[in-house]
């Protein structure tokens, strides 16, 4: 009888943990879940990329710049503009927490800060040459969208740091294969201030990702920069005397 009634409390218990079974093991990811698997997809590489940079103003002529750009990890960039003749030459690096702007007339790299304006286009410099984002943000998943064809988790990333140059990013991540569709970029007031478009993901390189990137300034109407990839090199392994200001100051 002994051995009946603990068979009998055993299989309720079993049966009462069974209704928390499918709800745990359909749970969501958290946000740190969700962006550490955006940043494995999107810049957990090496290699390099042929880009053109096109800045797109209200009534005027969009103008076009050639970039060759040379990427190791989150923590290591070089970008170097090779068309129009006027720009060939001029470069970025940047190697951790520095980044540094080299001008041919100036004949000498300068130091420059993340928030400060790419070339005159809608990018601050962190924007494109940061790939690690995430490090200084705490990232909450505070919703998901399941309309139209892509599915996504939306995640919001926020911080305390006054070095960084926004208080607030969401995100739009998909979930069948973690790439970004969308991220709103926040100031610390609160104010949406852009909002970048990862458009045509496709396999370039041997990988998928997004290979045109659309920035739309909140602020100022019609104003956009688009980021295209035109070929891309992810094979290659690239030496650390690339990521150097000798290797920046040598023009192209």
């Amino acid at each position: 009888m002994l051995v009946k009634t603990i068979c009998k409390q055993v299989l309720g218990w079993f049966l009462f943990l069974s209704l928390f079974w499918p709800q745990a093991a359909g749970a969501a990811p958290s946000g740190e879940e969700i962006m550490a698997a955006l940043d494995r997809a999107l810049n957990s590489y090496q290699g390099t990329i042929l880009m053109d940079l096109t800045v797109v103003r209200p009534g005027g002529t969009p103008r076009t710049s050639r970039l060759r750009v040379y990427i190791s990890g989150t923590e290591k960039m070089c970008l170097r503009y090779l068309e129009p003749a006027r720009e060939r030459g001029q470069g970025y690096l940047r190697v951790g927490d520095e980044i540094w702007m080299y001008l041919p007339n100036a004949k000498r790299s300068l130091r420059m800060s993340g928030r400060q304006n790419l070339q005159g286009t809608d990018l601050a410099n962190d924007d494109l040459l940061r790939l690690d984002l995430f490090r200084d943000y705490d990232p909450v998943l505070v919703g998901e969208e399941t309309g139209g064809e892509q599915e996504c988790w939306v995640v919001q990333l926020t911080t305390t740091e006054p070095s960084v140059t926004y208080g607030k990013m969401i995100y739009w991540v998909r979930k069948n294969d973690s790439l970004p569709v969308k991220t709103e970029y926040y100031s610390f007031a609160g104010k949406l201030m852009k909002t970048m478009y990862y458009k045509d993901i496709q396999e370039i390189g041997g990988l998928v990702r997004p290979v045109r990137m659309e920035v739309h300034s909140n602020l100022r109407e019609g104003y956009q920069t688009i980021l295209t990839m035109v070929e891309a090199d992810f094979a290659t392994v690239i030496g650390d005397a690339v990521f150097t200001r000798d290797f920046l100051e040598q023009g192209y």
